[in-house]
Formats: structure tokens, C-alpha cells, sequence
């Protein structure tokens, strides 16, 4: 038997197709991204320290961290007993910008509150507190103490609308991304002459879901309500962060992808798009679905030249299964009756029995081959990215929040194998003893697998946006 392996009009096979698109998101990633990671930021050390008890108010405030971060207006908070301002609102950065200073107003004493806002590497942003006290301790220092507390609060609050907005727009983004690629994917390398549906709809979803993404970063980010994001210049800003770099770098490559989608449905009905528009459609696909990675945990996490391109792997491997699975599912609609549709018309029975149906099989059982290699890829990039991220340790797993999450999604992974290696084994004999049955059986296939998928995409995009200490 001949393995089918899929190749453009220079004999190239699509392996090197998509690994010259991940190669190209990589070469961005060198020019955007910090040269240098750790796993995730920290505040190492305060001047003065935490709890600290000083004579004089210094005239900065410094704020230590173990990565380069960046910080918006006001991202220190100074504030005296009383509740008023003592910073200026500028903060500088300095020691290849891990290091933050805050100049102070001078002659205060009393307690001291200092509520930090930053932006980490990763795109995350990270906020703290802490007191000390000049002179000698308030009288009242029981209510002075709460006092404190409530305006640290509100000081490092993050706006939970925002947080609600980012969520949606981060599964929306993330959901319309796979099946976008995944389609294209199907249609290019897989179902030869198959007329891919939802991509408009799909690269629509996807830009919308990051434009709420961007909005609602930018009210964190700056610690504002979502309706500060709104503003002019917070949008401008945003636009140099991580995470609204990467946004606007999706949303270019949306708008290539949806300029060569096309190419897949110019060739006459009935025939196969050329290899070179195939080719196109595939390398452009899969280079939006790399660029996913440029910001978030892969971006920080050593090794970077490691974890990078296994995180763009990992995104692919989610295409390829989720966007086939949805074709396959108006594939099996389609094939019903006493008529076939590929997207070109309909034939006779006799003429389906005779071509499409063999066709239809032979992309079915390419499409299970490529799922259960997909189903592999994902358990195992997603075991070295638990690895990278939280160690080898069972109570990081298990007492916080992001590795209950990372748990949950491996935990489905490793679900799905047998599951994937069923489905291969009998979904193609299945389809051939059972020809009236053929529509339902593909039906119930495809809903098994995407409602499995769909979930883990959003514990995805839950762990996107999740501090991995949390």
C-alpha cells in the first residue's frame, strides 16, 4: 500500500510546508520577543522593604523583578495615612528594565501603602502590595491598617468585566483560529476538491474574539474599568504589550488568510485546486495558527528554543483535528439520500456509488490517520509544557488552580487516544458495511470528538489567562 503523503508542485511534502511556516512565525518571534525568559515574573526584592520601619521617607520607592517588565502610567501607588498620593505617577525602568523606581513626595511619615501594577514578559499582568511605616507607627493603627488595605485593594483591583470580556474573546479567538485552519487544512492536504466551509465565518470569529481580547488586556493592563480601554491613547499603548502585539499580528495574518482562502474554490467544479494554491492556502494557514504563540507562557519558559515551536506544534495539531472534524461533520451532511454534494452540485446515486463514495472514504480514513497522529502530538507538547511550567511537582498540580486546569485538559488528551484509535480502526469499515447508515455514523463520530474538543479549547483559552502560581 502507498502512504499518502501530500505534496506541492516542487515535490516538497507538506511537513516541510508547515514547518517553513512555523520557521517563519520563529524568525518574528527572535525580532518581538525578550532574548532572554524565566519562567514566570516575580518580584524578588522592595527598597525599602516589606514591613520596614525607617526614619526618613526615602525618595524612591524600587521594585526588583526576576524578568523584564513594563509598566503603564501609575503602576506604582504611594499612598500616606490619610489616603493621599505620594508617587507622581512615572514610573522608570532601569537594569535591562527588571528593575522599577517610583519618586516620592518628601516629608510624610506614618504608614506607608505602595500597590504595584506590572506587565510581565509573558503578556500577563502581575500586581502586589505592600506597607511600611516612616517615623513613628499612627496612633489608631488598627484603622489606619484597614484603611490601607481597602486603597491597596482598589489600588490592584482588576476590572471584572474585563476579565469576563478576555475570557469570551480569548475561547471565541481561539475556537474560530482552529476551525479556520483545520478547514483549510482538510480541504488543501486531506479532501482533495472538497469546497471548505465556515472560513469566512470562522477568521470572522477569530478577529472578533481578539479585538475583545485587546480591549479587555488593555483595561488590565492599566488597571482601569473596560470602558477605559476605549480611550485613544490606551489603545495606542496596548499596541506595544505582548499580548496586543501578538493580537494585531493574528489579525494581519486573518486578513491574508481570508485573501488566499479563496484560492482552494477559483478551480472549475469538479476539479482539484492546483498544487501551488494548495501549497499557498496551507503555508498561510499554518502560519496564523503559529502566531497563537507569541505571547502567553512559551514566550518565558526555558528553554524558549524548545518550547516555541512545540507550543506552535501543539496549536497545528488542534487545527488539523478540530477544523477536520467540523468538515467532516457538513461532509457527513451531505451525504445523504440518494444525492452527494461536495460544494459543486449534486450526482445520481449510481454516480456516488461509483466515485464520490470511494473518494469520501479514502478522506475519512486520511482524516482518522492525521487525528490519531494529532491526538499524540497534543498529549505529548502538552506533558512537556505541565513539565516546563510547574516542575515535576504533584502538589503544584493539585493545590492550585492552573494545575487543576492543566490536569483536567491532559487528563481529556489521554482520553481521546483510545477513543482516536477506535475510531481508526473501525470508523472506515463501519462506513463501507453500513452504506445507508454512512451519514449517521460519521455524525455521531464527529459530535463524539468536537464536543470533546470544544471543551478542552476552553480550558485553553481558561489557561491563557491564568497565573500559573494561582
Amino acid at each position: 500500500m502507498t502512504r499518502y503523503v501530500p505534496r506541492h508542485k516542487f515535490g516538497f511534502p507538506l511537513r516541510a510546508i508547515v514547518a517553513g511556516s512555523v520557521a517563519v512565525v520563529l524568525a518574528v518571534a527572535v525580532l518581538v520577543l525578550p532574548v532572554t525568559a524565566q519562567a514566570h515574573t516575580v518580584l524578588r526584592s522592595t527598597n525599602p522593604a516589606a514591613d520596614g520601619k525607617l526614619t526618613t521617607l526615602p525618595a524612591t520607592i524600587t521594585l526588583t523583578f526576576n524578568s523584564k517588565v513594563r509598566t503603564e502610567p501609575g503602576a506604582i501607588k504611594v499612598f500616606d495615612n490619610d489616603g493621599k498620593r505620594l508617587d507622581d505617577g512615572t514610573t522608570r525602568l532601569t537594569t535591562g528594565d527588571t528593575t522599577a523606581i517610583q519618586r516620592l513626595r518628601p516629608g510624610v511619615s506614618g504608614l506607608i501603602a505602595v500597590g504595584w501594577r506590572v506587565v510581565s514578559a509573558d503578556g500577563h499582568t502581575v500586581t502586589g502590595s505592600f506597607t511600611f511605616t516612616v517615623g513613628a507607627a499612627p496612633a489608631d493603627t488598627a484603622s489606619v491598617q484597614k484603611s490601607a488595605k481597602d486603597r491597596l485593594s482598589n489600588a490592584t483591583r482588576t476590572d471584572r468585566t474585563a476579565v469576563i470580556v478576555g475570557g469570551v474573546g480569548r475561547f471565541i479567538a481561539l475556537l474560530g483560529l482552529l476551525v479556520a485552519t483545520g478547514g483549510a487544512l482538510f480541504a488543501a492536504s486531506i479532501a482533495h476538491g472538497w469546497r471548505p466551509r465556515l472560513l469566512g465565518a470562522s477568521l470572522s470569529g477569530t478577529a472578533f474574539g481578539l479585538m475583545l481580547t485587546y480591549l479587555s488586556d488593555t483595561a488590565i493592563t492599566r488597571g482601569s474599568s473596560f470602558g477605559g480601554a476605549f480611550r485613544l491613547h490606551a489603545l495606542v499603548v496596548e499596541s506595544s504589550n505582548p499580548y496586543g502585539r501578538a493580537a494585531i499580528i493574528t489579525c494581519s495574518m486573518c486578513l491574508l488568510a481570508a485573501i488566499v482562502a479563496p484560492m482552494l474554490r477559483s478551480a472549475q467544479p469538479g476539479t482539484v485546486p492546483s498544487k501551488l494554491a494548495r501549497t499557498t492556502v496551507t503555508f498561510v494557514f499554518c502560519t496564523l495558527a503559529a502566531t497563537t504563540s507569541l505571547a502567553g507562557h512559551a514566550v518565558v519558559t526555558s528553554p524558549v528554543a524548545i518550547r516555541l515551536p512545540l507550543d506552535m506544534l501543539h496549536v497545528l495539531a488542534a487545527s488539523a483535528w478540530l477544523g477536520g472534524l467540523i468538515q467532516l461533520g457538513y461532509l457527513a451532511a451531505s451525504w445523504t439520500g440518494g444525492t452527494t454534494d461536495t460544494g459543486a452540485g449534486t450526482t445520481s446515486l449510481a454516480a456516488a456509488a461509483a466515485v464520490v463514495e470511494p473518494i469520501r472514504l479514502d478522506w475519512v480514513q486520511r482524516f482518522s490517520n492525521v487525528a490519531f497522529g494529532c491526538v499524540v502530538v497534543l498529549l505529548a507538547t502538552g506533558v512537556y509544557a505541565t513539565i516546563t511550567e510547574v516542575g515535576m511537582s504533584w502538589h503544584a498540580l493539585t493545590t492550585t488552580r492552573y494545575g487543576h486546569i492543566v490536569l483536567a485538559k491532559l487528563l481529556l488528551y489521554a482520553g481521546t487516544i483510545p477513543l482516536a484509535m477506535l475510531n481508526r480502526s473501525t470508523l472506515v469499515p463501519g462506513l463501507r458495511a453500513r452504506p445507508k447508515d454512512a451519514s449517521s455514523l460519521l455524525r455521531q463520530y464527529v459530535y463524539r470528538e468536537a464536543s470533546l474538543l470544544i471543551v478542552i479549547v476552553g480550558l485553553t483559552a481558561w489557561l491563557i489567562g491564568s497565573d500559573p502560581h494561582a
